[in-house]
């Protein structure tokens, strides 16, 4: 396995894998919160609708849930983290540069799941993007997050 994945000579495996880990969850929570999450409110808790009663604009509508679905997955990604630096895998130092990459990538997946709820007309819809997209890019993406 460390042949196919060009990992350096004596490198844990865990070293490899634990950063896309991080990613990854952080990419999959905040795009399911923003698609399925935004979609329920939109379509069938109608939520939106009594927000739009009020002084809100629905940019601030949105520009909140991509911030709640971003959150929700920047947490997953920590809870990650802190129970890999619980177990002693890495230290806080080579951490602390990776939150502002997590939390890029919380934002961008978040954005394109509630832009994606957004422009959808059921459920279905959200099968498209997570098995043409979201799905492969989680598999392509782990062999290149080596740090």
């Amino acid at each position: 396995l460390a042949f196919l994945l060009n990992l350096e000579q004596h490198q844990p495996y865990i070293e490899f894998f634990l950063p896309a880990l991080m990613c990854s969850s952080g990419m999959m929570v905040s795009f399911f919160e923003g698609a399925y999450g935004s979609y329920t409110k939109l379509a069938k808790q109608k939520t939106f609708d009594g927000m739009l009663m009020s002084p809100i604009m629905p940019n601030e509508i949105a520009v909140g849930e991509i911030l709640w679905a971003a959150s929700k997955g920047f947490l997953s990604s920590m809870a990650v983290t802190l129970i890999a630096m619980l177990q002693g895998l890495f230290t806080t130092a080579w951490v602390l540069p990776s939150f502002l990459y997590i939390a890029i990538t919380c934002w961008l997946f978040a954005a394109f799941g509630v832009w994606l709820a957004c422009r959808a007309k059921s459920y279905d819809w959200f099968i498209y993007a997570q098995a043409g997209l979201i799905t492969p890019m989680l598999f392509l993406s782990i062999p290149a997050m080596k740090r």
